[in-house]
């Protein structure tokens, strides 16, 4: 008698294991599928702003689990000739900063990518971009399209 109350509570222990077991392994593969997910999850969002000199675009890109950003800066004056340097700062989710020449072109840009997600993560971000040329300068609030 005691030999079967022994046994069984053995069998039942090692069956009470073998669902808990099971259990973290339904977490973990659970846990795995939500990663691969967001790794496949794809997310593009444009921000602008113009005034009567530039038109600022800052568009950002999330393929993968890595995002590309490119702030585009275009010139709508006549002569982009005429501007040496332009120096710029953009502040607000991610802070960076920059100084380009145009080249004689009437935009410049700045790309970087990384991993993670810096501005397709939020619904409404703040982004402030001041440009400043020859003796002028513009702030722009990005607003999303």
């Amino acid at each position: 008698m005691y030999f079967k109350k022994s046994f069984f509570i053995l069998v039942l222990v090692m069956f009470l294991a073998a669902c808990g077991s099971s259990t973290d392994t339904d977490a973990k593969s659970n846990s795995n599928a939500k990663s691969d997910t967001n790794e496949e999850e794809e997310i593009e969002k444009l921000f602008s702003d113009e005034s009567d000199d530039w038109k600022v675009e800052l568009s950002a890109h999330l393929k993968k689990g890595k995002e590309e950003r490119i702030l585009t800066l275009s010139y709508k004056g006549d002569d982009p000739k005429d501007i040496d340097t332009v120096i710029y700062d953009v502040q607000g989710t991610e802070e960076f900063n920059g100084e380009k020449t145009l080249n004689g072109q009437h935009y410049l840009t700045d790309t970087e990518k990384h991993k993670g997600d810096v501005y397709t993560k939020e619904d409404d971000p703040s982004i402030e971009v001041t440009i400043e040329w020859k003796d002028e300068e513009d702030t722009f609030e990005l607003e999303e399209e």
